[in-house]
């Protein structure tokens, strides 16, 4: 096992990314506290009063651009330890560096757009919010612009033959050693898991959806033509599998590897258009992905 676990290790590195943002929610203590005099309730039975200071929808686009880096990023790797550590198979190094680049790219576009728009949205708060305004709430535009930012860095993952410890007996430093083997090798195999687990519930969400579909279409007797389908149905599904043929499944697994060729090849002639208007086919389409769900459903304590 020291010997595999040596190999897997070689083909990992580990990921820590963060994203900042401004949040632009604010608690707004002195407005809690009339709430409760008004009612004359302890402040302590209310909730927080919670103002947006600014509006929503001028901001959401940014905040979308750091939630899509965030998923991406979460697509090509694996939880590896608390604080937000993440398996990367190396086999997929350039693929995240350039998905990183181009949603930084991204972002700071965004955010130096909205830096220009920032004063005239905290103006229009000043007239919208009337008394719970606070000048205080809100940072300077250049401030404000430079809590976006994105930073991120690679580490190895520890290589077990590497690990050694001194001024210790014998008999201690084995038992240090063979703690350290038994966590870098316990944590391989919940990233592992964890990809496993990501290929059956994107098949379990696609065959949720589809089923959903097909209800709403024999309620209606509709063909399918009026009702909503959306292609991240399948491709929500068919992006999993080829990351994880590409290498996510980085120790090599033999049942994940069949697992998803195996679904692949039930998708093989699947598309949005013919299953919003065969019945059959969202049927059979259906059925073949649970089959072979339930071919695997064994692995990895599923």
């Amino acid at each position: 096992m020291e010997n595999e676990t040596k190999n897997i290790t070689d083909r990992i590195m580990i990921v820590r990314l963060g994203i900042h943002q401004w949040y632009p929610k604010k608690h707004d203590k002195k407005a809690t506290r009339g709430l409760a005099d008004l009612h004359n309730v302890d402040p302590d039975r209310l909730g927080k009063v919670i103002k947006n200071l600014v509006d929503l929808e001028t901001i959401r686009p940014l905040q979308q651009a750091c939630r899509k880096l965030r998923e991406e990023v979460h697509a090509m790797t694996a939880p590896w330890e608390d604080g937000g550590l993440r398996a990367l198979p190396a086999e997929l190094y350039y693929n995240f560096c350039n998905e990183v680049r181009d949603n930084i790219q991204n972002i700071d576009r965004l955010a130096d757009e909205y830096e220009k728009e920032y004063e005239s949205e905290r103006e229009k708060a000043r007239r919208e919010l009337n008394g719970l305004f606070n000048e205080d709430d809100y940072p300077a535009a250049h401030v404000m612009r430079a809590r976006f930012s994105v930073d991120y860095d690679f580490k190895p993952v520890t290589n077990v033959d590497d690990v050694r410890v001194w001024g210790l007996a014998a008999a201690d430093q084995k038992e240090i050693e063979d703690t350290v083997r038994q966590s870098v090798t316990a944590q391989i195999e919940q990233a592992q898991s964890h990809v496993f687990n990501q290929v059956v519930e994107r098949a379990q969400e696609f065959i949720d959806k589809v089923t959903k579909f097909d209800d709403a279409a024999a309620a209606s007797q509709d063909d399918g033509k009026g009702l909503r389908l959306y292609d991240s149905a399948i491709g929500n599904l068919r992006d999993v599998i080829l990351l994880v043929l590409e290498g996510m499944n980085f120790t090599g697994d033999q049942e994940i590897e069949k697992l998803c060729k195996e679904l692949k090849k039930s998708l093989s002639k699947v598309n949005t258009g013919k299953l919003k208007v065969s019945p059959d086919l969202r049927k059979k389409s259906i059925a073949d992905v649970e089959k072979v769900l339930n071919k695997f459903s064994g692995a990895y304590g599923s």
